[in-house]
């Protein structure tokens, strides 16, 4: 069985609790069934994953970003339609809210009608809500 220290890898990555975490993201795909670079010699999936990094068998940069998408939470963000969508509220607002400088509710608006009266430049305009 090969021996394997923190120093055969440190050079690869340069810090030693990044090189932890990546090597236990390794031995976590290893585990999982990921195809071997390295043969194995009988030895654990967290050795093993330290011989590929040590041996630099292993992208350590592709091995750096999986170990951070499983810390990232999926958000609105990544679907497009809820993205457009609170886009979409954000500027309705935005207009309401510029709008809301130039024009004043007069009449039913105060209590709450379907039908708004607005004031703007001496005329009267109806909004249907």
């Amino acid at each position: 069985m090969a021996r394997v220290t923190i120093e055969d890898c440190v050079d690869k990555v340069e810090d030693r609790f990044e090189l932890v975490a990546l090597a236990a993201q390794r031995a976590k795909s290893v585990a999982a069934g990921s195809d071997l670079t390295i043969e194995r010699k009988g030895e654990k999936d967290t050795v093993l994953a330290l011989r590929e990094i040590g041996d630099e068998q292993i992208n350590v940069e592709k091995l750096r970003r999986d170990l951070i998408k499983t810390f990232q939470r999926e958000t609105e963000a990544d679907d497009p339609a809820a993205t457009e969508e609170k886009e979409l509220s954000e500027l309705d607002s935005e207009i309401q809210d510029e709008i809301g400088e130039f024009i004043e509710p007069t009449g039913a608006d105060a209590i709450g009608s379907e039908k708004s009266e607005f004031s703007f430049a001496d005329e009267n305009i109806e909004i249907d809500d």
